[in-house]
């Protein structure tokens, strides 16, 4: 079975002493660029526009426009008038640095087999860096992107949020079209990868070093709250709704009865709250060299991604249109209206209903289910109005643009709830809900467009390849 492999670069693939490698990164750029910017001007930038890429959670922004437009107001230039200078750094200098880490066999070791095993690899390196640097990082690991055919290498040019905030897992398999596959995140730092991994619902494999022990039960950290553990009654039986695939036209459809699982499992109970049983599946630890052993034992279906807890769908719900702006960013106006075939949706309709949806359906239902004792909603049709606002013939970039906007305005309205996740609402299909499943709704919809829009981008590289 094919599975998803996140790797992290710096002390996982890479051994990097940061409190070194970064002061002696920004002297080397201050240096580069003195004759026009002098370091005592450089360096405070440099630190406050990394400090800004960590907090961004605008999914319209990637991290190079948040970084850009911290940096070079303070420095006095725009970034046309360093940018030859900046690319030198990059070409000449940066690979210098080389020098302060070590590549760890192993690694090497690690990747040659995953490719063996068909698994799709991803350079899951926290985005500060251009994707140039990240190309020279991955050469000093023994791993040069000339080598490997990494399915996604993390950059500041092509993502939205950092390792900091818990959207950036899930931006990664949005970027990926949202494959179906097991997937698993391995990394070495507790707070960046293993808590957010796990707050996102990911699978988690912590690479700890050699006499490195974990203070928290079973050995693996725990998460946050409304991450992957909790409490429960493994074994229970409770509702559950079932998302469509496939094209991903129209609504998720059913439910149906399942067991919480033994050791895991998320559970939105409609009427009731929420159920989030203990989670320890799909979680491990151990050296870089055991990760292979324990993959091979570990069951497949304990490696499949979790989207019910509250923060997991908002990282889900933020990731959708960041991951869709850049995987839109280079096409054509006349690829945007390309059909990949006479009864399928171009790209422009379906940013026209994920528009059109989130203003029309999804935000009344989020308002009226905070504003109201237990609302009655409508059942929404809403293919028909691809054809009947002749979604073909609009703007499918500003149908991106309104999107966004929409879905801003949604993240502010389920930003910090607590209790109201269990509110409950009357649905004309799907009967007694939550807003927790509403939600879980919402984000299963947008997977299945994200997974039509791959699919329709992947029929078109064929055909023009």
């Amino acid at each position: 079975m094919p599975i998803t492999l996140l790797l992290d670069l710096d002390d996982t693939l890479l051994e990097t002493n940061m409190d070194v490698f970064i002061p002696a990164y920004f002297k080397a750029l201050s240096a580069a660029l003195a004759e026009k910017v002098a370091p005592e001007v450089m360096i405070p930038a440099l630190t406050g526009g990394t400090k800004a890429m960590m907090v961004n959670t605008d999914p319209a922004l990637t991290l190079r426009d948040v970084f850009d437009a911290y940096f070079f107001p303070r420095l006095g230039f725009d970034r046309s008038a360093l940018q030859t200078a900046i690319d030198r750094f990059y070409d000449e200098i940066f690979p210098t640095l080389g020098a302060l880490t070590k590549p760890i066999p192993e690694a090497v070791r690690l990747v040659d087999w995953a490719f063996a095993q068909g698994y799709r690899v991803v350079i899951a390196t926290n985005p500060f860096f251009p994707l140039k640097a990240v190309q020279h990082r991955l050469r000093w690991a023994g791993l040069p992107p000339e080598k490997y055919p990494f399915a996604l290498v993390t950059s500041y040019e092509t993502f939205h949020f950092t390792k900091e905030t818990v959207a950036y897992y899930p931006e990664v398999l949005a970027q990926l079209g949202w494959p179906e596959d097991p997937a698993v995140m391995v990394g070495d730092d507790i707070e960046r990868e293993v808590k957010p991994t796990q707050a996102a619902g990911f699978p988690v494999f912590w690479v700890r070093k050699s006499g490195e022990v974990s203070a928290e039960p079973g050995g693996v950290p725990r998460g946050s709250p409304g991450s992957r553990t909790g409490q429960g009654s493994p074994g229970s039986r409770v509702t559950v709704p079932v998302l469509e695939r496939g094209t991903g036209r129209g609504s998720p459809g059913s439910r149906e009865v399942v067991p919480v699982p033994e050791r895991g499992g998320v559970v939105p109970v409609p009427g009731r709250g929420v159920i989030v049983p203990v989670l320890e599946r799909g979680m491990g630890q151990g050296t870089l060299e055991s990760f292979r052993g324990w993959l091979e034992k570990t069951d497949p279906e304990t490696l499949k991604i979790s989207f019910q807890t509250p923060q997991a769908l908002l990282a889900n719900l933020r990731s959708t249109p960041a991951a869709i702006a850049t995987l839109v960013a280079s096409l054509s106006l006349d690829a945007w209206r390309r059909q990949p075939a006479p009864a399928e949706w171009c790209l422009t309709e379906i940013l026209c209903h994920l528009r059109d949806v989130e203003r029309e359906v999804n935000l009344p239902r989020i308002r009226k289910l905070l504003a109201e004792e237990n609302p009655f909603l409508a059942g929404e049709v809403t293919d028909r109005w691809v054809e009947e606002r002749h979604c073909a013939e609009q703007d499918g970039r500003q149908a991106l643009a309104d999107f966004i906007a929409a879905r801003k305005e949604a993240l502010g309205l389920l930003n910090g709830l607590q209790a109201e996740w269990s509110r409950t609402a009357r649905h004309a299909i799907f009967g007694p809900t939550t807003l927790l499943e509403l939600t879980g709704f919402v984000a299963g919809h947008d997977r299945a467009h994200i997974q039509q829009i791959w699919k329709t981008m992947q029929a078109f590289h064929k055909v023009y390849s």
